[in-house]
């Protein structure tokens, strides 16, 4: 079996190697590497087999070589929602193509998309929070980190409340009445009642 590998001379263009296994086999398999230096491209590996009755069968198969890494992200932008940072870029580009953008939150990954827009949710009402993103191409390659920037997220659910008391039927001796507030963002900061259309208290 002679393989060559085409289109650069750092891969020995037209070079053979031939199956060491003692003649004749059913199956023979045999590994073959090349100079790992060669420039970004397209390449076709061609192998040309023989049997004992000198019938030959050519096959190829095609790669690419990108070493190349992908151009760094661009705009950034972060907007502020409910408990969640909403963030958008400018896709990437690369030869070989983009596998996936990494999302990273004070420094430290917090997911991957292929998307050019991510939401960071659950977040904490009064933290802010630093993000940038690098492209992974589908080499393996990485970008360099994209513009950083910082948001708050906001509190827009409003606050619920329950209202518990002894009873449906009470003498008023005493009626007792506990009002309890939750509010999972920026917390209850004041509590009103009233009975009937009285004032508020």
């Amino acid at each position: 079996a002679d393989i060559y590998l085409d289109n650069d001379t750092n891969f020995g263009n037209g070079t053979t190697s031939t199956i060491t296994t003692a003649l004749p086999i059913t199956t023979g398999t045999q590994t073959f590497s090349w100079d790992a230096s060669a420039s970004d491209g397209t390449y076709y590996i061609y192998v040309e087999a023989t049997d004992g009755n000198e019938t030959g069968n050519d096959h190829s198969e095609s790669f690419l070589v990108d070493r190349t890494a992908p151009l760094e992200v661009t705009d950034l932008t972060a907007v502020a929602g409910n408990m969640q940072i909403d963030l958008s870029w400018t896709a990437s580009t690369d030869a070989s193509g983009i596998k996936h953008y990494e999302i990273f939150r004070n420094t430290e990954s917090i997911n991957t998309t292929t998307e050019t827009n991510y939401t960071d949710s659950d977040l904490t009402y009064g933290v802010s929070y630093t993000y940038y993103v690098i492209a992974a191409d589908n080499a393996d390659n990485n970008s360099l980190p994209s513009n950083e920037v910082t948001e708050t997220p906001l509190d827009l659910t409003p606050p619920t409340t329950t209202i518990d008391y002894n009873g449906e039927w009470t003498n008023l001796n005493p009626l007792t009445v506990n009002i309890n507030c939750t509010d999972l963002g920026s917390g209850c900061k004041t509590i009103h009642y009233k009975l009937n259309e009285n004032d508020w208290v």
